[in-house]
């Protein structure tokens, strides 16, 4: 009873110490900057797989190195990571649409398969209303095109995936500042003898790329509508 008693507290502690570092939060460095119309803070993912982004014009590029799911022998892999950042626009801008594409490889020696899904999540921080919600359609590119999970056996390629959330087909006012959460995870298994994997991983280039789409807010239209109007009247 004793030893059975060790064991437990031994296998809670153990738990609690992995979902402890499963929340671990990894800063980007820089956490905050800005772009051309909006600035953003308290970026950070869970377990640092995304790496730190580069801030070109309006879109964020991740160049991950160890986002990967590897399967040998009938284990089965599954590689997860959380990025998170606020967004704020600047005075007399709107934020209409978030788009997240990524790439990345894959291949299936013997008998497996590789799967790769997720989710975008936008939360609305000035306006109370439910978050904005999409999943990642992902499939392979190369050497056939496919719907995410393939099993084809002794095959590799390249695969994509992409979720796109229009926020001016949102019945309400404009979003300004949200909190911009996506989740990825790729998974790969494999049977006795075989192996397989998958990867977010581009020669010589980023392959994540988050794009903050902008247009002037309705309170600027309407300024301006009203701007033309009156030159008209002139």
């Amino acid at each position: 009873m004793k030893s059975f008693r060790i064991a437990a507290v031994a296998s809670v502690v153990g738990v609690a110490l992995a979902a402890g570092a499963a929340h671990a939060q990894v800063p980007w460095v820089p956490p905050s900057g800005s772009g051309t119309f909006f600035s953003y803070t308290g970026g950070l993912s869970d377990n640092g797989l995304f790496g730190n982004p580069t801030l070109i014009g309006d879109t964020f590029q991740f160049t991950p190195s160890g986002f990967v799911a590897n399967s040998v022998n009938g284990s089965a892999a599954s590689t997860t990571d959380r990025l998170q950042v606020d967004i704020t626009a600047n005075p007399g801008h709107r934020i209409t649409m978030i788009r997240v594409t990524e790439f990345g490889s894959w291949g299936i020696s013997g008998v497996g398969s590789v799967n790769a899904f997720g989710s975008l999540n936008l939360v609305d921080q000035l306006n109370l209303r439910p978050p904005a919600i999409a999943g990642l359609s992902a499939g392979t590119t190369t050497p056939f095109v496919s719907p995410l999970p393939v099993s084809t056996p002794n095959t590799a390629g390249l695969w994509s995936g992409s979720v796109v959330i229009d926020l001016t087909s949102i019945i309400g006012p404009d979003w300004t500042k949200l909190r911009l959460v996506f989740t990825n995870t790729i998974q790969a298994t494999s049977q006795q003898g075989s192996a397989s994997f998958i990867d977010k991983k581009v020669v010589g280039g980023p392959s994540i790329f988050v794009e903050i789409i902008p247009a002037p807010s309705s309170i600027a239209l309407l300024g301006l509508s009203g701007l033309v109007a009156a030159r008209r009247r002139r």
